[in-house]
């Protein structure tokens, strides 16, 4: 019985610096869940269970890419090729993730509101507007 609690106990030393990791994953797939379902009501879609049991296959599979790149960060990656940056392939592999989510987030956004109103029109729109008000108050102000 011991024995297991310090085995436990080392895993979770192991595990505890990539916890957070783990957590910006399940938000990425938090809000792509969220769009999915969102989409599937707009475009009156049925929701499997099929689909809904991908997103239990998403987190194993992200959280084993990120464990895999925290062990690569572990054993040393980042003093082999002698930089000095901390859990850079850990990091990488979120980047990677992220941007996955993100790409399913506006591919989403464009099948339930058309070409060009994803994420990206969405930020255009939000830059445009930001710079009348801009052009206004200078106006405004002369």
């Amino acid at each position: 019985m011991k024995d297991l609690q310090y085995l436990l106990l080392i895993i979770g030393g192991f595990i505890a610096p990539v916890v957070p990791y783990f957590i910006i994953t399940g938000f990425f797939i938090f809000a792509d869940t969220c769009f999915g379902i969102w989409s599937a009501y707009k475009l009156k879609q049925e929701i499997t269970s099929t689909s809904a049991a991908r997103i239990i296959y998403k987190m194993v599979v992200y959280n084993f890419l990120i464990l895999t790149a925290y062990l690569i960060d572990f054993i040393g990656f980042d003093k082999l090729l002698g930089i000095q940056f901390p859990m850079l392939v850990t990091r990488f592999a979120l980047v990677i993730i992220a941007v996955n989510e993100l790409g399913s987030i506006e591919e989403k956004l464009v099948r339930v509101r058309g070409k060009g109103k994803g994420m990206w029109g969405m930020i255009k729109k939000v830059f445009s507007v930001a710079k009348f008000i801009k052009e206004k108050k200078d106006e405004f102000y002369e």
